[in-house]
């Protein structure tokens, strides 16, 4: 009983204001906003965010009711009112958070961006086709995927993957092993306490990692410049030892640069 009251809280549509007898153009209509609050997350220790193709904001809160909007762009009036925004604890007990489309279909010129204000989970799963997306205050396990996008991580605690086939990646103030793959973009690493492996097909690498450091760090590039810990190296590749540790951090770009650098603290 309690699982069928949560996911009937979770599905909501909101109708247009009507009396308007303009015709709908979905090139120029602004995005119809349905908002779920307050959320149920009793139960939740991770999230679930999906949607075919659209932005992706999850942000923790420390207090305060949780808070789902959605901004459905969708090719007619009448199936902008029709697509049902979806927020449920699973048995797993996993907040999942999807989109409906009318139909069971989402047509190509339509989009939904969901920007979701929990308490801070301990794990994370994050996939769109297509859209950017930003995590913040979050902890565990993360897995992010988009298939066109930029991604923002900031302030993690756990394992980070991103995944990008076009798209800039930032990632800031982690603890914890830190994954980021691009085809085409830059990869910004910031306050990394871990160890990383990046990889660009076309962008630059940048890496400060947080010290003291023990283990490997292998980098290379095609074209590009290469600086590893202040030193420039001409021949495009380099693997340098500090310490004995087994960590392993790798930094790959077919083309473009790769900064490097080390410090002793997280101020530096």
């Amino acid at each position: 009983m309690l699982n069928r009251a949560i996911i009937a809280s979770g599905i909501v549509g909101l109708a247009l204001s009507s009396g308007c007898t303009t015709r709908w153009d979905s090139s120029t209509a602004p995005p119809l906003t349905v908002t779920l609050s307050p959320v149920a997350t009793t139960g939740a220790d991770a999230v679930l965010v999906q949607t075919e193709a659209g932005d992706v904001q999850l942000i923790a809160i420390e207090a305060g009711t949780a808070r789902i909007e959605a901004h459905i762009h969708a090719e007619t009036e009448e199936r902008a009112e029709a697509t049902r925004i979806r927020a449920e604890v699973s048995r797993e007990g996993r907040l999942e958070i999807s989109v409906d489309w009318p139909g069971g279909h989402r047509r190509s010129n339509e989009s939904c961006d969901i920007v979701a204000r929990i308490p801070r989970v301990h794990g994370v799963w994050v996939r769109t086709g297509a859209g950017d997306i930003e995590v913040e205050g979050m902890a565990g396990d993360m897995l992010i995927e988009t298939g066109a996008g930029d991604v923002h991580i900031d302030h993690h605690e756990g394992k980070v993957s991103v995944t990008t086939s076009a798209g800039d990646v930032e990632i800031e103030n982690v603890t914890g092993p830190v994954s980021a793959t691009t085809k085409a973009g830059d990869v910004d690493l910031e306050h990394i306490r871990g160890s990383i492996d990046a990889s660009t097909s076309a962008g630059d690498i940048h890496a400060a990692m947080v010290g003291p450091y023990d283990g490997t760090i292998i980098a290379r590039t095609r074209v590009g410049d290469l600086r590893i810990l202040g030193r420039e190296y001409h021949e495009k590749h380099a693997t340098i030892a500090l310490g004995e540790g087994p960590e392993i951090s790798t930094f790959e770009s077919a083309v473009g640069d790769i900064l490097v650098r080390v410090s002793e603290n997280e101020g530096e």
